[in-house]
C-alpha cells in the first residue's frame, strides 16, 4: 500500500501484506473500495526444511481500513484441477 503526497503526487509506501499465495495475478477492489480480493492463479511448489509442499491456488480477501491499510481477513483455497484461475474480480448483486 502507498500514501500519495497531495502536493507532488509522490508514492510513499505505508504497508506490505502477503497475499497467501505464490503468484498474484489480479486483485479487485468492491465499489466501496471498502474489500480487497487478490486471486493467485495456479499452485506452486515450494521447498521446505523437510521437503517440497505445494502452495495452492487461492483468493484472499482484505479489509480495506480508513487509512488504506489492509486487514487480513480469509484465504480460500481454489482446486484449478491443473488449469489456470486466469481471473477474478467482483460483481454487484443487481
Amino acid at each position: 500500500m502507498f500514501a500519495i503526497d497531495q502536493v507532488t503526487g509522490e508514492p510513499t509506501p505505508i504497508q506490505h501484506e502477503d497475499v497467501r499465495g505464490i503468484y498474484p495475478r489480479t486483485f479487485a477492489l468492491d465499489s466501496s473500495a471498502r474489500m480487497l480480493v487478490v486471486t493467485d492463479v495456479e499452485p506452486k511448489l515450494v521447498r521446505t526444511g523437510a521437503g517440497v509442499m505445494t502452495i495452492p491456488a487461492n483468493i484472499s480477501t482484505f479489509k480495506v481500513g480508513s487509512d488504506g491499510k489492509l486487514t487480513f481477513t480469509n484465504n480460500y483455497e481454489i482446486d484449478t484441477g491443473g488449469k489456470l484461475q486466469f481471473w477474478s474480480g467482483m460483481a454487484t448483486p443487481g
